[in-house]
């Protein structure tokens, strides 16, 4: 059976908890693992070629977009946008279905751009929000089989 692309995006620093949980989880469950297969970035080999480029790439191979967005905007480019801002709107583009989660309840320490793309996501589709790795991971999970249940339907 082939599996799909699960293209987690956030600020890797910040959340590095997190995004190694949910890779470790879709990788370890009996279902999800059957299905998905998980890209993190930081898991590549040093390579001849700029990360934007391997990023956006790896985006469009996914079948699911998974971001987790924190307080944290992280690194600008020349023009002023974070590799999950890019991530995000090249997942919008290409329309690939996109799940978001947003950590904590307080926005107010949300960096201004951060802030701005949890709102700009929240105008486009259902985010949910998480207190602790265990809830992301129970909300992904939720997340996940819905998406599977769709595919199944068509």
């Amino acid at each position: 059976m082939a599996t799909a692309s699960l293209f987690i995006s956030s600020v890797q620093k910040e959340l590095a908890e997190e995004r190694r949980a949910v890779a470790e989880h879709v990788r370890r469950d009996p279902l999800l693992r059957q299905f998905f297969d998980v890209f993190l970035f930081e898991e590549l080999p040093a390579k001849d070629r700029r990360a934007d480029e391997i990023y956006l790439d790896k985006v469009d191979e996914a079948a699911v977009y998974v971001g987790i967005f924190g307080d944290e905007y992280g690194f600008e480019d020349k023009t002023g946008n974070s590799p999950t801002q890019r991530e995000f709107d090249r997942a919008t583009v290409r329309g690939i279905p996109r799940l978001i989660f947003v950590k904590g309840d307080n926005d107010a320490a949300r960096e201004p751009k951060m802030t701005a793309l949890v709102r700009k996501a929240a105008g486009q589709l259902i985010r949910r929000r998480f207190r602790s790795t265990e809830e992301l991971l129970r909300l992904l999970q939720e997340s996940l089989v819905e998406y599977l249940q769709r595919a199944a339907e068509r």
